[in-house]
């Protein structure tokens, strides 16, 4: 988590509360990075919340629907009910989280079997 510098707060620290997920909140990055417990605590997520995260050259936070889909091409969507609507790039293990047609967060899970089989290398 160096990379980020210091985390603003950390939720369920060493998993105390028997959640799966310990988070590091980096609130002046718009950040939040879920360690897995249950993995030996490897990144299983991050949350981006931020104008200034790019993907692929792009800024999707505040992208409308229509900028979205014409940036990420290989996108279906998983939720549309008037209001909220949810993107997904399974190829990118990424999830689009629109509210009143525009993207508010990112949610970027890596391949946690991909991270497992290279920390049981590491291990044996």
């Amino acid at each position: 988590m160096s990379k980020f510098g210091q985390p603003n707060s950390v939720e369920n620290e060493g998993c105390a509360n028997g959640c799966s997920s310990e988070i590091y909140k980096y609130s002046n990055l718009g950040l939040e990075v879920y360690l897995d417990c249950d993995a030996q605590f490897v990144v299983s997520g991050i949350s981006v919340r931020s104008e200034q995260f790019t993907l692929d050259g792009f800024s999707p936070i505040s992208m409308d629907e229509s900028e979205l889909v014409q940036a990420f091409q290989d996108l279906v969507i998983e939720v549309s009910d008037g209001k909220f609507t949810d993107y997904t790039s399974d190829e990118k293990g990424l999830l689009f989280f629109m509210r009143d047609g525009l993207v508010k967060r990112i949610d970027i899970s890596p391949n946690i079997d991909k991270y497992m089989e290279i920390i049981n290398e590491f291990e044996n």
